[in-house]
């Protein structure tokens, strides 16, 4: 379990914000909490979460902390809507 925290903690102690511009466009939407999901075979790897496209509206999702900690978990969002004004997805988790 000490190896555990240990490993957490590095893992926060680099997870400082560092001083970037984001590169956010048509292409490469925001898809935490929005109505985006990620293209087909598209890889997104962050430190809380992580993504994956598996189609063109539906996306594979897991909480890289809470694995890490033994709690594992995966979640599913299907991309309903996609139109230039409307982007609307539901989604739902477990673990």
């Amino acid at each position: 379990m000490h190896a555990r925290a240990a490993a957490l903690a590095s893992l926060l102690l680099f997870a400082t914000p560092a001083g970037s511009l984001a590169d956010v466009d048509a292409d490469r939407r925001i898809v935490e909490d929005t109505g985006f999901v990620l293209p087909a075979r598209e890889l997104k790897l962050g430190l809380f979460n992580s993504a994956y496209g598996l189609g063109h509206h539906l996306q594979l999702e897991s909480y890289l902390i809470a694995d890490l900690l033994s709690f594992l978990n995966v979640g599913m969002k299907y991309q309903f809507l996609r139109s230039p004004q409307l982007n609307l997805a539901v989604g739902a988790s477990g673990g």
